[in-house]
């Protein structure tokens, strides 16, 4: 053997075992072997760290959005890990529970959570909420989230449904489904959540290239504007006067909804968790007509199977079109501040009847 090809032997010897050694690692470090790993549903939707900066109402604003490891949206760095057997309250919603364009304190979760914790209870309620995600995005948490992850024994789940619902129930939206994955994306998915050195990469990056989206107020737009300025605040009782009967087309979301409500009280059932409801408002309170026998439908469901239920469309307001809403369904800062304060005195009441909470 020439001195060449013994100099290309060893090297490819030590790539070999290299390539090896890797393999070993990722196989024994990474999750593949995990009963309960993510799996390619979870991409996107875990460890995220985003920077967004605004200039709001004339003020710069700069903060970071967070998906720890585990998928919810919390207020500590996003790789933190913690005993997911204290997870016992978790609120799903879309967009409008997401709230990633405010920081998380300013959230309706994070308002809710200062509010237990000046009135010194024991609750932490963790955010689930996913912008797209509608009542079949709740659903599908069950088996391609929350099964997944192991010592998670929730106890509560609150439910703020209705408006993405809207949309969502004639499509099959990236957060509720991911069918529209192809092939390859798929495998992309499992290599992106259960490999250990992707993982590594992943943490180097949220350290040190941390995304920027820099964010221009949503009210500044003019056609928002125009919206903001023709907007007609429409009450509970004045919207039960003027919508009477659904069409054909809202009465089959209507009762496709239904069908999801059931399908997941019987999830519910089989984990023990006790549902709570939250209906939902735009920035004209009850002023779209599917919302609104959304609305009434969840109530009628709640009833029947006896669940918790906060009726915010009830509870709010004219102050709605007073400069809450950042566009025509997401709060902002004061917004969010403002339906925090309705839902907590509700929320603390349910949570007093069902025992789930205990003074510090």
């Amino acid at each position: 053997m020439n001195k060449k090809n013994s100099y290309l032997q060893i090297i490819l010897t030590n790539i070999s075992l290299l390539l090896i050694l890797v393999l070993l690692v990722e196989v024994f470090a990474g999750s593949w072997l995990a009963s309960d790993g993510f799996s390619y549903h979870m991409r996107g939707k875990r460890l995220q760290k985003i920077h967004f900066k605004a200039v709001i109402n004339g003020e710069y604003k700069s903060w970071n959005y967070r998906r720890d490891y585990y998928g919810f949206r919390e207020e500590f760095e996003h790789d933190n890990l913690y005993d997911l057997s204290k997870v016992k309250i978790i609120f799903s919603g879309g967009s409008t529970g997401d709230e990633n364009l405010l920081p998380y304190n300013e959230t309706i979760v994070g308002n809710l959570n200062s509010s237990f914790k000046k009135n010194n209870l024991n609750v932490k309620i963790f955010n689930g909420s996913l912008s797209g995600k509608s009542l079949q995005g709740s659903i599908r948490d069950f088996d391609i989230w929350f099964d997944k992850l192991k010592n998670l024994d929730p106890k509560v789940l609150i439910l703020y449904v209705g408006l993405n619902d809207i949309f969502m129930i004639p499509q099959q939206p990236w957060s509720d489904h991911n069918v529209d994955e192809t092939f390859f994306l798929k495998i992309y998915g499992q290599i992106n959540q259960k490999s250990y050195f992707f993982n590594i990469l992943r943490k180097f990056k949220n350290t040190y290239f941390v995304s920027e989206d820099t964010w221009s107020h949503r009210n500044n737009d003019e056609n928002v504007k125009k919206q903001f300025l023709k907007s007609n605040f429409l009450s509970y009782e004045d919207a039960k006067k003027t919508y009477n009967t659904p069409s054909n087309e809202e009465q089959k979301i209507i009762d496709i909804f239904n069908e999801k409500l059931i399908l997941l009280d019987s999830l519910a059932k089989k984990k023990k968790i006790v549902p709570i409801f939250i209906t939902q408002v735009n920035f004209e309170g009850n002023s779209d007509k599917t919302l609104f026998f959304l609305n009434q439908q969840t109530k009628k469901f709640t009833n029947k199977y006896n669940h918790p239920i906060i009726k915010l469309d009830e509870l709010i307001d004219e102050n709605l079109v007073t400069g809450l809403f950042t566009d025509t369904v997401h709060t902002n800062k004061e917004g969010s501040s403002y339906l925090a304060n309705l839902i907590y005195p509700e929320l603390k009441n349910i949570l007093i009847e069902y025992n789930f909470y205990k003074k510090k």
